[in-house]
């Protein structure tokens, strides 16, 4: 089977998930996860293709030892909360 009937056997599929357009990658990504889906054989990466797991990957990564900043939310753009209270003081006055 050619890379091109693969990718769209695969973007076929993709589509009938739901999920979008299928993203464009390499041949040997597109062949590799056509074996993968369809329980063959799988072909060796390209030389020079280095295999990482993703938790050595995130080990590797730096990391930031800041404080996160709390998001602030504005639930009340126009004011009304506050014209509210205004006009319960006013209330409280008569």
């Amino acid at each position: 089977m050619q890379i091109q009937e693969m990718r769209s056997a695969l973007a076929s599929e993709h589509a009938q998930r739901g999920m979008g357009e299928f993203p464009s990658m390499p041949a040997w990504a597109v062949r590799r996860i056509y074996e993968k889906r369809n329980g063959l054989s799988l072909t060796p990466f390209p030389s020079g293709m280095e295999v990482r797991s993703a938790r050595s990957i995130l080990a590797t990564t730096p990391r930031s030892n800041a404080p996160a900043k709390p998001t602030v939310v504005d639930d009340d753009p126009n004011g009304e909360k506050e014209k509210l209270r205004i006009r319960l003081e006013a209330f409280k006055l008569l």
